[in-house]
């Protein structure tokens, strides 16, 4: 019965087994131990874990999708990792300099995914025709925007944590992996079941549930921006 269905077989088992084992190594660790004296610290929990998943969804949906535009995956494996992390670097570096609050970031990056589900297949198709390097170049003007705000929530987060409970950084910091490791995997499931546009929609929803949850902490005075209520 399994003939030929070997691949979907064995991906459908490693996403089963990552699910697992991050359950596992999340839940009994907390089970076992006092959780850090932080106010909240669920809320938190949910934060990190919205922004672990929808952070390699977009990655995976990127990867996949500019694959095309410049003709092999390893061409897009290289060119859009190496954008997401150096423009997502400067995003964390800059939002402080920028004044940027948190919302107003997690607000600008959900527009932006959602401009890469829906407009940026038809932007790849409009320049399939131009040279390796001009596809390159537009490779990284798409890419960069992307990166530059998915690098601000995460380290606020840390910061802000930090501030109130330096023992629940390593908490924040194996979640925030944990759901990347277990997204990387549903991200592929996703996309064979519906369409990368999908994933990138559900990473999108992921940093709109991050939103809702940091709007919450900032109502309870423990906003992981570290902005007063003003």
């Amino acid at each position: 019965m399994l003939r030929g269905h070997w691949p979907s077989f064995t991906l459908f088992v490693l996403l089963a087994f990552t699910a697992v084992m991050v359950a596992v190594f999340m839940f009994l660790p907390l089970a076992s131990r006092r959780r850090p004296d932080l106010p909240r610290f669920p809320l938190w929990l949910l934060y990190f874990a919205c922004l672990g998943v929808s952070f390699i969804f977009v990655e995976i949906a990127l990867m996949q999708r500019f694959a095309l535009l410049l003709g092999h995956p390893s061409r897009s494996l290289a060119l859009v990792l190496a954008a997401l992390l150096v423009s997502a670097g400067a995003g964390s570096y800059l939002r402080a300099k920028l004044k940027l609050s948190l919302s107003v970031c997690l607000s600008l990056l959900i527009l932006a995914i959602l401009g890469a589900a829906f407009v940026y297949p038809f932007v790849v198709q409009y320049v399939l025709g131009w040279t390796l390097v001009q596809r390159g170049f537009v490779t990284l003007a798409l890419v960069a925007p992307l990166g530059f705000f998915m690098g601000m929530p995460f380290p606020t987060g840390i910061r802000r944590i930090s501030e109130h409970a330096n023992s629940a950084v390593p908490w924040m910091w194996a979640v925030n992996g944990g759901t990347t490791v277990f997204g990387s995997v549903l991200a592929i499931v996703l996309a064979i079941w519906g369409s990368f546009t999908l994933v990138l929609s559900i990473a999108a929803l992921g940093y709109v549930l991050a939103l809702l949850v940091s709007i919450r902490l900032l109502r309870g005075g423990n906003s992981p921006s570290g902005e007063s209520s003003a």
